[in-house]
Formats: C-alpha cells, sequence, structure tokens
C-alpha cells in the first residue's frame, strides 16, 4: 500500500487497521473499515461513479455497487466520524492480517446490496468479525424488541410529547419517515418548529432510532375504509421517495398523510383534521381574519 504521511492528517492517533467507522452524513450513515495509512475499503453504488438508466438493478432496495479502496478523508470530506467498533463485546475481531488479505480480494469487486439487508454496514462488521454474523446482523440486531407480528407496510404510531409522530415498517427492523430538514435527530421532532416546518426529509431509519425513548403501536387504523396496497408495491413507492426533500405542514402533508398515502394509495390524517377542526373553531370565534394564508392546504396527493 503506497506511503504519503499527508493522507493521515486529521486521524485518530488510535486508530487501527481492521477498525470500523461510522461517517456521519447529512440524511444517513456510512460504514467503511481502515486499512491502515489513510485509506478506507468502501462500498460506491454504481450509479455515483457513472450515468446509468438501467432500473433494474434496483429491486427491493437491492443496489449495484462497487467495492473501492479510497482515502478515509476523501469519504469523509466535511462530514465528521467516529471509530465505532459496535460488537467487540459479543464477537471476537479477526486478526488485521486476515481483515487486510479479504479486503485486498474485495477491491474492484461489484457487489449488489440491500438497504435493508445486505448494506455496506454487513459488510464491514464481517470484514471485522466474520462473515458468519452476517445473517445474524439481520435477523437479530436491526430486530431487536420488534414485535413478531410487524409486517411490512404497517403504519407506526409514536406518541411524542406533544402529539403523535408516523412511520411506515419496510421490514429488517427500519420504517420510512419524513423528518423536517432543520432537524438533525429523531427526537428533536417534537419542536414546534419541526412541526410546522415547510420542508422535510424522506429517511429510511431503524424504528428503534426513531423511536428513542418514546411509545409506540402498530395502527392499521384506516384498513376498514381503505384497501391496503400489496406489500411489494408500497416498498417500491417508497424506495423511489427515499432521500427526496418534499413538502410538510401539518394540515394538508404531515408525516400521516405521507404514510397512508404509501399504505393506501390515499393519504389520510385524522390529526389533521382535528387541527382543522379546531382552526376552523378559532376562525370563527376571530371573525377577524383567515388562517388560510398561514396554512396552505396542500393537496394530499402530492409527493
Amino acid at each position: 500500500m503506497a506511503s504519503c504521511k499527508d493522507h493521515n492528517k486529521k486521524l485518530p492517533d488510535d486508530l487501527q487497521v481492521g477498525d470500523l467507522i461510522e461517517i456521519f452524513h447529512p440524511h444517513s450513515i456510512h460504514w467503511t473499515v481502515y486499512l491502515g495509512d489513510g485509506y478506507i475499503l468502501n462500498v460506491m453504488p454504481i450509479e455515483e461513479t457513472q450515468t446509468s438508466s438501467d432500473s433494474s438493478t434496483k429491486s427491493n432496495f437491492c443496489i449495484k455497487a462497487v467495492i473501492v479502496m479510497q482515502l478515509l478523508k476523501d469519504v469523509v470530506e466535511s462530514n465528521t466520524f467516529i471509530v465505532n467498533n459496535i460488537y467487540d463485546n459479543e464477537y471476537r475481531a479477526l486478526p488485521q492480517e486476515d481483515i487486510i488479505q479479504q479486503a485486498q480480494l474485495l477491491i474492484g469487486e461489484e457487489v449488489f446490496y440491500e438497504l435493508l439487508g445486505n448494506n455496506y454496514e454487513h459488510l464491514m462488521v464481517s470484514l471485522r468479525y466474520g462473515e458468519d454474523i452476517s445473517d445474524k446482523m439481520a435477523s437479530e440486531i436491526n430486530n431487536e424488541e420488534i414485535p413478531a407480528n410487524l409486517q411490512p407496510g404497517d403504519l407506526i404510531e409514536i406518541f411524542r410529547p406533544a402529539y403523535q409522530h408516523w412511520a411506515l415498517y419496510l421490514g429488517d427492523g427500519y420504517v420510512i419517515n419524513v423528518a423536517p430538514l432543520e432537524e438533525t435527530t429523531a427526537a428533536s421532532f417534537s419542536s414546534a418548529k419541526s412541526v410546522f416546518s415547510r420542508k422535510a426529509l424522506v429517511k429510511m431509519q431503524l424504528l428503534k432510532d426513531v423511536v428513542g425513548n418514546d411509545t409506540y403501536k402498530v395502527n392499521n387504523k384506516y384498513d376498514d375504509k381503505y384497501s391496503p396496497l400489496p406489500a411489494e408495491e408500497i416498498i417500491q413507492r417508497a424506495e423511489i421517495l427515499i432521500g427526496q426533500e418534499v413538502c410538510y405542514d401539518i394540515l394538508g402533508n404531515n408525516c400521516e398523510h405521507f404514510v397512508t398515502l404509501l399504505r393506501y394509495g390515499e393519504g389520510v390524517s385524522e390529526q389533521a383534521n382535528k387541527a382543522i377542526s379546531a382552526i376552523g373553531f378559532v376562525t370563527a370565534a376571530a371573525g377577524a381574519f383567515s388562517l388560510l394564508g398561514i396554512f396552505p392546504n396542500k393537496s394530499r396527493h402530492g409527493h
């Protein structure tokens, strides 16, 4: 491996070959494994390295990617990162020589990774601890404390201190939900600023991370009125939206509208209807102004 002292600038002094590195991008968390001399092993989607109109490589969150060796500083850029050997208490790390040997065999290989299963975290963890824990990660780690009867496409109602947040279950412990761009963590979604945010980001996150310290339940409460779409169609619709910016407002296009539109093809929100009723009462009592200019009602069918 080529040597270059400049490559090690700003790297932790205790960074070791085989360490797992967690990189905090604005809207996602990326994982790599450290190879030494400032280099890491990285999984890069093919779509990011070349222009491709072939959507057949994407199915059920399966994406074609290439394994590359890059400088850590080039991947991190202006973001932050930490060394996070998260499973050292459960598994013994392989010898550094074995990690390097396996990594060298992978460089340049094209792979398919799944956002819900065989993703870059699984690959890097397998390099550090051995492939025998990959399946355990998908079946146990991400599903920690997930109800056994939770099904892809289920609506999940999360009870924040002042209101209810909604997410849709995708499988393997992950949900899709909307998070205002002003906020950086799921827990801060309960602020008044978040509730009335005009722009939001569609995110795929672990259910446990979205719930935080709050409580939740599965609540497909509109099934009596609307027929759920097939689970495969729900997942496909969700896949298209991940990472997209959307317009958000509490009355016409909120988090409940978003998940019900995915499940039923119809965006509905009992929470919004109650708010509209309350606003209507206040408007009638005041009689001097309208709240319509403050809370424009967007089409609930719009993404």
